[in-house]
C-alpha cells in the first residue's frame, strides 16, 4: 500500500504527517507493507528540506526526520498511491482537479476521518506560525489513519 500526504509547499504539514506515520508503522512492524511519502500542490519549495518548525516538533517527539525533501505532486503519484491525504480542502480541490477521474476517490482531507473534526482542516503553520497546533492535529488524526491502513492491508 502507498500513502501520500499533501499540503501546499510540502515543507510543514505533509512532511510532518509523513514522518509521524512512518514512525508509527515502524513501531507496529508494518513498514514493510506500507510506503509513506509526501508532496506539495505547489513546486515553490521543491528541493528544500522540511521547515525548521516541523523538524523541531518531530525531534521533540523523537520522530526521525530523514529524507523530508519537498517535491510537487506528480501524475505518477495519482496512479501509484492508494490513499492521498491532503491537509486541507484547498489542496483536496487542487488534487481533484489534477487527478485522473478513476483516482479521485483516493483523495481525502486529513481530518475527515476524525470524529467531530470531519469538516475541518489542519491549519498551515507557515501562515499561523503554530507548529504545536499542527502537530497536535496530526497526532489526533494519526490513530484513525493507522486503523484505516491496517484494515486495508489485512
Amino acid at each position: 500500500m502507498k500513502v501520500l500526504f499533501v499540503c501546499m509547499g510540502n515543507i510543514c504539514r505533509s512532511p510532518m504527517a509523513e514522518a509521524m506515520l512512518r514512525n508509527e508503522l515502524n513501531n507496529l512492524n508494518l513498514s514493510d507493507q506500507v510506503t509513506v511519502d509526501s508532496a506539495g500542490t505547489s513546486s515553490s519549495q521543491e528541493g528544500n528540506g522540511a521547515h525548521e518548525g516541523t523538524i523541531a516538533k518531530l525531534v521533540e517527539h523523537n520522530i526521525p526526520t530523514d529524507g523530508l525533501i519537498s517535491r510537487p505532486v506528480s501524475y505518477l503519484d495519482f496512479i501509484n498511491s492508494d490513499l492521498i491525504i491532503a491537509m486541507d480542502d484547498i489542496n483536496v480541490e487542487r488534487l481533484e482537479k489534477a487527478a485522473p477521474a478513476s483516482k479521485k476517490k483516493n483523495i481525502v482531507n486529513f481530518l475527515s476521518i476524525v470524529p467531530g473534526k470531519e469538516t475541518e482542516s489542519v491549519p498551515d503553520p507557515w501562515i499561523t506560525g503554530d507548529f504545536d497546533e499542527t502537530y497536535d492535529l496530526v497526532n489526533l488524526g494519526m490513530p484513525y489513519w493507522i486503523e484505516q491502513i491496517k484494515a486495508r492491508i489485512s
